[in-house]
């Protein structure tokens, strides 16, 4: 596990899991409008490609670090971009 814990690792790690924590929470439509998803740092960055769906998901900014978070059992995602 001392691996997982370099900062690289650690945030390629983060992704794949976020990435499957997005399709289960998040899926459906919401999955299907989202063209990239990037970790960084604690910073989330999420590519939309609908407008509508773009602004409804930056109002819930909070909602979604909460629910991500949870999934991954700690504290990871400190804030969230979308594109």
């Amino acid at each position: 596990m001392q691996l997982v814990n370099t900062p690289k690792i650690k945030d390629k790690y983060l992704l794949i899991r976020i990435k499957e924590s997005w399709k289960v929470h998040f899926g459906g439509s919401i999955e299907k409008h989202t063209t990239d998803i990037r970790f960084r740092e604690g910073v989330l960055s999420l590519v939309i490609n609908s407008a509508p769906l773009k602004h409804e998901l930056s109002l819930g900014k909070d909602k979604i670090i909460r629910i991500l978070n949870e999934a991954l059992g700690q504290e990871y995602i400190k804030e969230v971009h979308i594109y």
